[in-house]
Order: structure tokens, then sequence, then C-alpha cells
């Protein structure tokens, strides 16, 4: 497999800023963290793996003051998919519930997990910086048009609760 391609912290905040519509206060160092989650450690090439801890872990590490939950979906599916998966799951209800069980439940099962994933022919993807970039703003923009009224959900459930964030 060639190398995987990851979202930045700079993807994650603006990719907040789309989904809620509205600059957030959020904690660096816990959104770094949250970023991290998409790496594996030693060998870094299991996609399905480093996805589910992506989506499990970045809610809880809730860096924004809002959008965690829709940030977490949308970061997970556009991650895998840039990867060579194609998420499977339907918008609405069937992805706010997937992804609500991955926020609030146990760490999960990377088998059960990967069934909400099938394997794809992926476009190849360049080396250049600027073409890497472009592949992953346009995965974002098309996992927010697909599953827009599943992040539009997530998003309205977490602003009933915002986050408390400690920014020092």
């Amino acid at each position: 497999m060639a190398h995987l391609h990851y979202l930045t912290v700079q993807d994650l905040l603006w990719l907040n800023l789309e989904l809620t519509e509205a600059v957030h206060a959020f904690h660096y160092a816990s959104l770094e963290d949250a970023v991290y989650c998409q790496y594996g450690y030693g060998n870094s090439q299991r996609v399905a793996e480093q996805a589910a801890r992506l989506a499990w872990e970045f809610p809880r590490k809730a860096p924004f003051k809002a959008g965690n939950a829709a940030c977490a979906f949308a970061a997970t599916v556009a991650f895998v998919e840039l990867n060579g998966l194609k998420c499977t799951l339907a918008d609405g209800s069937p992805a706010v519930t997937w992804a609500q069980a991955l926020a609030t439940g146990d760490r999960p099962d990377v088998a059960k997990f990967e069934g909400a994933f099938t394997a794809c022919a992926s476009d190849p993807h360049g080396s250049n910086p600027d073409d890497v970039r472009h592949l992953v703003r346009h995965a974002l923009q098309s996992v927010m048009t697909r599953y827009a009224a599943a992040l539009a959900t997530l998003v309205a459930n977490e602003a009933a609760t915002p986050v408390a964030l400690d920014v020092r």
C-alpha cells in the first residue's frame, strides 16, 4: 500500500468552521492530539484501525467548543475515503446513530467498525503537497455534501450541550 493521506489541524479547523458556521474557541493541544489519532503506532497502514481510533477518541478529546461529534464523523469518513475505502452508511439516522454510538460507547471493535466501509478503487494520489491538500479538501467537501442531514443533526445535538473549554 502507498503512504496514507492524513487530515491536518488546519483541515479540522476549516471543517469545524464549515460545519458549525461559526468560529469557536478550541484547545490546541486537544485538537492536535485528536488529529494524531489518525496515525498508527509502528506500521501506520491499518486504515480501519486508525479510523476507528479517530472516530472514538476525537469526540472524547472535545477540542472545540462545538461541533466535535460532527467533525469526528466527517474527518473519519474523509480519512477512510482518502485511503481506499468507501463509507456505506446512509445519510440521516443511520449515520447519526453510528457516529453517536462511537462518540459515547466503548472503544469500537475494529471488525464491526469496518462493516460501515467497503474497499473501493481509489484515485491515484500525487506526491505534490498542493495536490494532496486539494484531495483532502475535496474529500471533506464530498463528505459534507453526502452526509449533510447527519452532520446537521450532530451539530444541533451538541449545540444543546456545548463543551466547556479551558483554553489557557
